[in-house]
């Protein structure tokens, strides 16, 4: 199998250690197999992230079985994080919690600046959501990826 996705990565132009991203959505499955695989990945320069971390089967117990670098927080924590005490501090804590074991942080769902202060104020200093940019067409999206870019200002 990894044969196959060291071809496809290639295929795509990535040179080795150029750490093209790999988002898992985890369910349900086999956790053995599924470490090893994210190993294997790992050592052809695959940076891992975890998405909606929080919610449904992206649990704690993941971050102490897979070796991951990145995660994504759900939508769900950043909405209405501004006005809402126990959701600020349930952010709060899973940002301390990434960054105690070494891994960076992206917040899905940004869409007011409070949001964007509030987590950029407690260590998340990468967002996505409809604050930085509405769905674009490619060559727009190109123009956009290939300017400076920060998202705590």
């Amino acid at each position: 199998m990894i044969f196959h996705v060291n071809k496809k990565v290639e295929a795509f132009g990535w040179e080795r250690g150029a750490s093209p991203p790999l988002v898992l959505a985890l369910g349900k499955r086999k956790v053995r197999p599924t470490q090893k695989t994210l190993n294997a990945l790992s050592s052809l320069g695959a940076s891992i992230a975890i998405d909606d971390f929080g919610t449904g089967h992206s649990a704690l117990s993941y971050l102490n079985r897979f070796r991951v670098d990145v995660l994504k927080s759900d939508s769900s924590f950043v909405s209405g994080v501004e006005k809402d005490r126990r959701k600020a501090e349930l952010v709060k804590a899973f940002i301390a919690v990434a960054r105690a074991l070494d891994m960076d942080v992206v917040a899905e769902g940004v869409e007011l600046p409070e949001q964007a202060e509030l987590l950029c104020a407690h260590g998340c200093l990468v967002g996505q959501g409809f604050l930085y940019s509405r769905p674009l067409p490619f060559e727009e999206f190109e123009r956009l990826v290939l300017q400076p870019f920060s998202t705590c200002n």
